[in-house]
């Protein structure tokens, strides 16, 4: 009798164990998720003021700083992660995050414009093709305009 009690508060260790983890890396998870928006905000939106990244995201002010200086202190560390944000602070007067004033933001932009163009690049290599009579472009592969039905070898 003694073996089955000793086997139930085994099993009901393991279940309360194994709940915990669960749940410490579903947080862990939304955690992440939360810091990787935030960085979204600041270094694509170029949102700075913190209340106004806490009203995007829908995060209290409070959550949003907290995350906000854990990002900062991960780029202490790291020197790969988060690189926009390395050497920025709070500025907790104004309840803004400062950025780094040495770091190349026009790079961001820069690398973005250019993997929009290597997609529009892509479509021009497909030769898609724009209806004269509508200015619809339609796919490579269909011969007549779906939006005006026009021959494609008329409008060549």
């Amino acid at each position: 009798m003694a073996d089955f009690f000793y086997a139930v508060i085994l099993v009901v260790m393991l279940v309360g164990i194994l709940t915990f983890v669960i749940i410490f890396s579903r947080k862990e998870k939304e955690k992440a998720k939360k810091i990787d928006n935030i960085y979204s905000a600041i270094s694509i939106s170029n949102i700075t003021s913190i209340t106004g990244i806490a009203q995007t995201l829908g995060l209290s002010i409070d959550e949003t700083k907290g995350l906000i200086e854990e990002i900062i202190k991960k780029t202490k560390n790291n020197k790969r992660d988060y690189k926009l944000l390395k050497n920025a602070y709070i500025d907790y007067s104004k309840n803004e995050v400062i950025l780094n004033p040495k770091a190349n933001y026009n790079v961001l932009n820069k690398t973005i414009d250019y993997v929009i163009e290597g997609f529009a690049l892509k479509k021009k290599i497909k030769k898609d093709w724009i209806c004269k009579h509508c200015n619809t472009l339609n796919n490579t592969k269909f011969y007549n305009c779906h939006s005006c039905g026009a021959n494609r070898r008329e409008v060549k």
